[in-house]
């Protein structure tokens, strides 16, 4: 398993530096992202803003969102993107 460091800087590779919005997309529309990402910026909010919210995380959590960002399959914002069309369009989920 790679270092915390590590994971860190793959999730934000993964994500945030993905040329493919929808790829990020993807990630941040995750449920359990979402709550677990609420959650570090609430301790980021307390901690007075001070470094990253990813810097508030538990070994788990990093791990947790590193795994996440790790599934996001190479046509994993394809996916995202389809079920936003339909979505828009038939309002059906």
């Amino acid at each position: 398993m790679p270092t915390r460091d590590e994971m860190i800087k793959e999730i934000v590779s993964l994500v945030e530096e993905s040329r493919d919005g929808w790829r990020k997309t993807a990630f941040y529309s995750d449920d359990d992202v979402m709550n677990l990402l609420e959650e570090l910026y609430d301790r980021w909010e307390e901690a007075g803003r001070t470094g990253l919210p990813l810097d508030y995380a538990t070994e788990e959590e990093i791990t947790f969102l590193y795994k996440r960002a790790l599934s996001l399959s190479a046509d994993a914002g394809f996916k995202t993107f389809k079920a936003f069309v339909k979505r828009a369009i038939t309002g059906e989920r």
